[in-house]
C-alpha cells in the first residue's frame, strides 16, 4: 500500500469515529471501536484516536489536533483523502460539532447523536442541577414535596425524574478537583489518592481535576494559580416562568432565590452566587469552546437523536445549536434533524449530501454550496411507529422537549448566555403580587440586578477559527494554509 496505489477496496472517504462521555483524564485508554460492517463494506475507511473520546480527554483542541495528525498519515500511506464523515454521540457529538465550528475542513458531514452544542453549556446546566437539586431536597424540602413542580422550575416539564435529577451528582465526578480525572471516581481516589491529585488541604499544587484546569492552555490561569473559570449564576432568577405560570408561589420564588447559592473553585457549596473569572468569558466564545455556530453553515449536518427527556441527554439540545447557528449565520438550512430514524438511515442520507456537494467544482462559497446540493428528500423527519413523516406538528408531539433551569429563568432556546447583563429588577413585570416584605427580600437576593436577557452575554464575541493555543490562552490565528508547489 501506497498513496500510488491505495486499497482496491477503499472508495478514498473517511469514516471518522469520536466517542462520548466526559473525563479530564490525563491518559490515553483503548480508542472506540472501528469495526463498523456498514461503512466498512462500502467501502469507507473507518479511523479515530483514543484522544477522540471525550471519555479519555475532555479537550477539543487535543481532538482537533489527533485528526490532523491521523489524516496526515492516512494520506502519506493510503491517498488522497475524497471526503470525512463522522459520528458520534453525546461527548461524540460535541467533539464533531466544537471541531466543524473552530476548525473547518477536518469534516466534511457529521451525524452528531445525542447532542449537545458544547461542553461548557452543558457544565453550566449540571451546575445549575446541583444547586437547585440541593436546594429543593435540604435546604428547604418541605416546601418542594410535588417533583411535577420542582421539574417546571428547571424547565423539564412533567417528565419524571427529569433532566435535573437525571443528573443527579454528576458533579460530583468530571467536575471535582479532587477526584475528576481518577479511574473509579470517588471511591478510589479516596482509597488510594495518587501522590500528583490536587488536595484542597494536603497538596494544593496538584493536578485538579475540573474541565477548566484540563484545558487551562485554552483558559490561562487566575492569580491564585487555578485556571479560569466561566460557570456563573448571578442575576438568573431561578424559576420566573414558572412563578409566571402560577406554578410556584411568590414566596417559593422569593426564597429559592434568596438561597440558592453557589459553587466555589472547588465545587463547595456556598451561600453566595458563583462569579466566573473575566478573562474566560471572551476567551470562550473567541474559541468556540461556547459555539455559536462559528464555521458549521459550511457542512451537511444532519442531528440524529431520539427524545427522551427522562435522561440527561435532553432533546432540547439540538434546538438549541440549531437556533445558535440560525442566529449567526442567518439560516439553518444544512442543519437536518432526524428524530428516531432507523438503522443507517441518517449515515446513507449523509453519504449522499456531502458526495452531492463535492461534485460541485464551482467557485460557490462552501456555505452556499452545502444549501444548494442539498437533495430535496433530506429534511426535517421523524419516525413514529416506524413510519417516517415530515409533519412538524406530528413529529413535536411524538418528541418534546423542553430546557433547563436558565431557559425555566428566560433565557432564549439558544442558551447560549454564560454570564448575563444585568438589570434593575421591575415589579411590574413579574405579572405577580409581591407584599412588600418579599419585594424587599427579593431585590436583596439580587443586588446588582437580574439578567437582562435581551442582552448578548457579558465577554460575548464572534469565533475565530484555526487557533493555536502554543503562544498562550486565548490562541492566536495559524494563518493561511501551507500551497503545495
Amino acid at each position: 500500500i501506497t498513496p500510488w496505489s491505495a486499497p482496491a477496496a477503499w472508495n478514498h472517504k473517511l469514516y471518522w469515529t469520536f466517542g462520548g462521555g466526559a473525563a479530564p483524564g490525563h491518559r490515553q485508554a483503548a480508542p472506540g471501536s472501528v469495526f463498523l460492517d456498514a461503512q466498512l463494506s462500502r467501502g469507507f475507511a473507518v479511523a479515530t484516536t483514543s484522544l477522540n473520546t471525550f471519555g479519555n480527554n475532555f479537550n477539543s483542541v487535543v481532538s482537533a489536533e489527533n485528526v490532523m495528525m491521523l489524516k496526515e498519515h492516512i494520506i502519506e500511506t493510503m491517498g488522497e483523502v475524497r471526503y470525512t464523515l463522522a459520528t458520534g454521540g453525546s461527548g461524540g457529538a460535541m467533539q464533531q460539532q466544537l471541531l466543524t465550528s473552530a476548525y473547518p475542513g477536518l469534516l466534511d458531514g457529521i451525524e452528531p447523536s445525542a447532542s449537545f452544542p458544547d461542553m461548557w453549556t452543558n457544565f453550566r446546566e449540571i451546575q445549575d442541577c446541583s444547586l437547585m437539586l440541593r436546594y429543593f431536597k435540604e435546604t428547604a424540602a418541605s416546601n418542594w414535596q410535588d417533583v411535577t413542580v420542582r421539574n417546571a422550575v428547571m424547565n423539564n416539564a412533567n417528565e419524571m425524574p427529569g433532566t435535573c435529577e437525571a443528573w443527579g451528582n454528576t458533579r460530583l465526578t468530571w467536575a471535582d478537583p479532587r477526584i475528576g480525572c481518577v479511574p473509579g471516581g470517588r471511591g478510589a481516589a479516596a482509597a488510594a489518592p495518587p501522590s500528583w491529585l490536587y488536595d484542597p488541604k494536603t497538596n494544593r499544587t496538584g493536578t485538579r481535576c475540573t474541565l477548566q484546569d484540563y484545558q487551562v492552555a485554552i483558559f490561562g490561569r487566575r492569580p491564585d494559580g487555578f485556571a479560569n473559570r466561566v460557570y456563573d449564576n448571578v442575576g438568573v432568577q431561578y424559576g420566573l416562568n414558572a412563578l409566571k405560570a402560577g406554578t410556584i408561589t411568590t414566596d417559593q420564588f422569593v426564597d429559592m432565590n434568596e438561597n440558592i447559592g453557589g459553587l466555589d473553585i472547588d465545587l463547595n457549596f456556598v451561600p453566595e452566587r458563583s462569579v466566573a473569572d473575566a478573562p474566560a468569558l471572551a476567551i470562550a466564545y473567541r474559541t468556540s469552546q461556547i459555539n455559536m455556530g462559528g464555521a458549521m453553515n459550511t457542512v451537511p449536518i444532519i442531528d440524529n437523536r431520539g427524545c427522551r427527556n427522562v435522561e440527561v441527554h435532553s432533546c432540547y439540545h439540538t434546538y438549541s445549536t440549531r437556533a445558535r447557528i440560525e442566529k449567526t449565520h442567518n439560516g439553518a438550512a444544512n442543519h437536518v434533524i432526524f428524530l428516531s430514524s432507523p438503522g443507517n438511515t441518517a449515515f446513507l442520507a449523509l453519504d449522499q449530501w456531502v458526495a452531492a456537494v463535492k461534485a460541485d467544482g464551482s467557485a460557490t462559497p462552501a456555505a452556499m454550496k452545502v444549501v444548494k446540493n442539498k437533495p430535496a428528500d433530506i429534511v426535517d423527519a421523524c419516525w413514529i411507529n416506524g413510519q417516517r413523516s415530515t409533519d412538524a406538528a406530528a413529529c413535536r408531539a411524538a418528541n418534546p422537549y423542553f430546557g433547563n433551569a436558565h431557559l425555566g429563568a428566560g433565557q432564549s432556546i439558544e442558551d447560549a448566555v454564560l454570564k448575563c447583563q444585568l438589570e434593575p429588577l421591575n415589579r411590574a413585570e413579574y405579572g405577580v403580587s409581591f407584599s412588600d416584605a418579599q419585594w424587599t427580600r427579593l431585590q436583596a437576593a439580587f443586588p446588582g440586578g437580574a439578567c437582562d436577557w435581551s442582552k448578548p452575554g457579558v465577554g460575548a464575541t464572534a469565533p475565530v477559527a484555526w487557533l493555536s493555543f502554543a503562544d498562550g490562552p486565548g490562541g492566536k490565528p495559524i494563518g493561511v494554509a501551507p500551497v503545495s508547489k
